[in-house]
């Protein structure tokens, strides 16, 4: 049987002057599953993230989302069709509500224009209605305290619940494909075992969406990941199960600290 591809990239490659960030990386991503990207710092794989959502473009290589060909496609435009993020670095807006942060994760799905922000007053009111309840919704997976107070502050929140804040407002978008960029950091080994225990419930509940991960903790990629990616100096040196990957001679070489 075929496997179903989401994501088909091609010898993607990405060079800042004389630097080779990225170097003929070849990597397809199933529908539905999750796939893990591991490597150490400056190996390549944010970079594979800014490239495939539309934030840089490549130097060569080509990028295929759900059938169509997105290479060199603007950031929006990604977005648009079906891919979503969160950032290594916290991206919320802090003195912004926990219902407004996510709400601009809706901004895609929603009317936009003078004509519709002045005169279509009952359809905008009722997208703000549906967003609101798919917000409440998304968090409650998460944590049913903060679906209970939306109009908190985000600045007051610790730091998991931060975390799951930019997770609803990737998800809020209803994306076929999810990146989730380092979730775990800054978080203790308890809270990151309480975030993993949300994403495989949110897996649960929406059985096509696809993940990429890119996660230090290895704990979080032995729970959660279908497969494994390894990335070092801007190429794979090595994919397949976690237990594969985790025995590989490179891998303990170049990540994992050799035995």
């Amino acid at each position: 049987m075929s496997k179903d591809i989401l994501l088909a990239v091609t010898k993607l490659t990405k060079r800042f002057g004389g630097l080779a960030a990225l170097s003929e990386l070849t990597i397809d991503v199933e529908r539905g599953k999750v796939l893990g990207l591991i490597g150490p710092n400056g190996s390549g794989k944010t970079t594979f993230f800014n490239l495939i959502t539309g934030l840089y473009e490549p130097t060569s290589g080509a990028v295929v989302f759900d059938n169509e060909a997105i290479t060199g496609m603007s950031a929006q435009d990604v977005h648009r069709r079906g891919m979503s993020r969160t950032f290594q670095r916290s991206r919320l807006l802090l003195p912004l509500s926990i219902f407004d942060n996510i709400a601009l994760g809706h901004h895609m799905r929603q009317s936009h224009g003078l004509w519709a922000n002045l005169f279509a007053r009952k359809r905008m009111l009722g997208e703000v209605k549906q967003c609101c309840e798919e917000a409440r919704e998304l968090l409650a997976v998460f944590d049913p305290d903060l679906a209970g107070d939306m109009s908190r502050p985000v600045e007051g929140l610790p730091m998991i619940s931060r975390r799951r804040v930019e997770i609803c407002r990737a998800l809020v978008s209803r994306p076929k494909l999810l990146l989730l960029d380092e979730p775990s950091a800054g978080m203790t080994h308890d809270e990151t075992m309480r975030l993993v225990d949300d994403i495989l419930l949110v897996k649960e509940r929406s059985s096509d969406l696809a993940v990429v991960i890119i996660e230090h903790e290895m704990s979080v990629m032995e729970r959660i990941t279908d497969h494994c990616a390894v990335m070092n100096f801007g190429t794979m040196i090595c994919e397949g199960t976690y237990q594969n990957v985790a025995q590989d001679p490179q891998v303990q070489e170049a990540y994992l600290g050799g035995e």
